[in-house]
């Protein structure tokens, strides 16, 4: 998404600082800078509104764990995105009528993460989504969207399946 402020040769287009910060604190943060050479599988849940770390970085992991996977790194990692999410892992939210926790996603990733590991079993498809203008969107409709993002259905919150959205309709 920073590319924006680069040339077409990949040079700066404002001057630059002579120590890059980012990957050093990425390093302090994760003990490495990623590079996407990934042999064992992973879920990445990401929150989309979230204040303190940027959805972007989950897409540009994506896209380097796909590198070296061939193009493809659907046989180890999904990508979860949860629109509508802030930062941290609080029950209570700041806006309760606008945002939601992303706690049950979070251990939902934990348990299919588990049972995909030990047992083989498929966790939920990565979340559909396009990036345009550096924005990251998802489908409107949860048939389209994938991942385990929750929904409103009326008056009721209800996640992951579409059954369930239709039973909340009735």
């Amino acid at each position: 998404m920073w590319d924006q402020f680069r040339d077409e040769d990949g040079a700066s287009t404002h001057p630059q600082r002579p120590m890059i910060l980012g990957p050093l604190f990425t390093a302090r943060a994760s003990g490495t800078v990623p590079t996407g050479a990934v042999v064992d599988k992973m879920i990445i849940v990401g929150s989309l509104l979230d204040r303190e770390a940027f959805p972007w970085p989950a897409d540009w992991y994506r896209r380097r764990v796909d590198e070296h996977a061939g193009g493809d790194a659907s046989a180890r990692l999904r990508l979860w995105f949860m629109d509508n999410a802030t930062h941290g892992d609080d029950e209570t939210q700041q806006n309760q009528t606008h945002t939601i926790p992303y706690v049950g996603a979070l251990h939902t990733a934990l348990r299919q993460l588990a049972a995909w590991v030990e047992d083989g079993v498929e966790p939920a498809a990565s979340t559909d989504y396009t990036v345009e203008n550096r924005q990251i969107s998802i489908p409107e409709t949860l048939a389209e969207r994938g991942g385990v993002q929750p929904i409103v259905c009326g008056s009721r919150r209800v996640t992951q399946t579409l059954l369930a959205c239709e039973w909340a309709k009735r």
